[in-house]
């Protein structure tokens, strides 16, 4: 939970997470759809995948037990280089360097380290810099100080040198430079995509959902019926029409209301214009659609469904507001 997302934002998931999921038994034997979620909010969905294939495997080949070899820890779903040395040090106080983010940041600044971190060549030597500081038998308590001194301390904009312990080894220090540390690679612009979407509502209340394929972006999440629009693919109302009648088999009103929102994702923008629908008739997933389930979702239960990021959004832009053709 904590790859890609801040301690403060993850403690409440973690807390209510372990109470619904105590053991790897617990999470192996739940069904996919009920991990997605329970991990709705914390954004990057396939982390919850990967633990949740990870935890099958688990209970299936080690006995429910989290493997204490590298190389078997590394063969799990999900579970990386940095993962694997973070579980190994911490839990078994192996001698393992787990560098991320906040320990990267470190050590350009002690050590006034131009490379860009995100190269390979740049990160694996600060990787191996860090495995040569590792004192023999003490890898929990150093690689858990190097990460809160990194989230308390030696912040990335504003460090706070004066309370560092590291302060007088550290040369970016003495030259002034913690700002330029560390050095990353230019970013390209992310893609800008538009989207055009439909809210089919009944007369009750309820919305369409259709949950995407397990693989992939966004794999096994819910979500309203949406496509990419360009404008040469013509008018949004005949683009949601088309879709819904040949991914869905149904036909529907479209009130003329456009609601608007953005989103963004780590490697892409997106703008989804969405309109509420009115449904004559009912869904059924069609040969050849990009979902591979449905189902009517009201407001109470709609907890129990994993629902995009996007979909969360434009479905707060529509509440409260009932829209003309209903």
């Amino acid at each position: 939970m904590l790859q890609q997302t801040q301690v403060d934002t993850v403690i409440p998931y973690y807390e209510r997470f372990l109470d619904r999921y105590p053991d790897i038994e617990t999470l192996a034997s739940a069904e996919l759809s009920q991990v997605l979620a329970s991990w709705q909010g914390l954004g990057y969905y396939a982390r919850a995948r990967h633990l949740h294939a990870a935890a099958r495997e688990m209970s299936r080949i080690h006995r429910g037990e989290i493997p204490r070899d590298r190389a078997t820890l590394l063969s799990l779903p999900g579970i990386g280089t940095y993962t694997a040395a973070a579980i190994l040090s911490i839990a078994f106080n192996q001698d393992y360097a787990a560098v991320d983010g906040n320990v990267k940041r470190i050590l350009t600044r002690v050590l006034d380290y131009a490379g860009s971190i995100d190269q390979g060549e740049h990160k694996r030597a600060l990787e191996e810099c860090a495995q040569r500081l590792l004192p023999s038998g003490r890898a929990s308590a150093f690689n858990q100080a190097l990460m809160d001194l990194g989230a308390t301390v030696c912040l990335p904009r504003g460090p706070r040198c004066s309370l560092c312990p590291l302060e007088d080894l550290c040369l970016a220090a003495a030259r002034s430079s913690q700002e330029l540390r560390p050095v990353r690679s230019a970013r390209t612009p992310s893609p800008f995509h538009r989207l055009v979407g439909a809210i089919v509502l009944r007369q009750d209340g309820h919305w369409l959902a259709v949950r995407r394929p397990p693989t992939g972006l966004l794999g096994g999440l819910w979500e309203f019926p949406m496509t990419t629009w360009t404008e040469e693919a013509g008018r949004p109302a005949d683009v949601l029409t088309c879709l819904l009648e040949h991914s869905l088999g149904l036909r529907v009103l479209v009130a003329s209301e456009p609601y608007p929102v953005r989103h963004a994702y780590t490697h892409m923008r997106l703008e989804l214009t969405s309109f509420a629908c009115a449904p004559l008739g009912d869904p059924a997933i069609q040969p050849g659609s990009p979902w591979d389930d449905l189902a009517w979702i009201n407001e109470a239960d709609a907890t129990a469904f994993a629902l995009t990021g996007l979909t969360v959004k434009a479905l707060r832009a529509v509440r409260g507001k009932r829209p003309s053709l209903l």
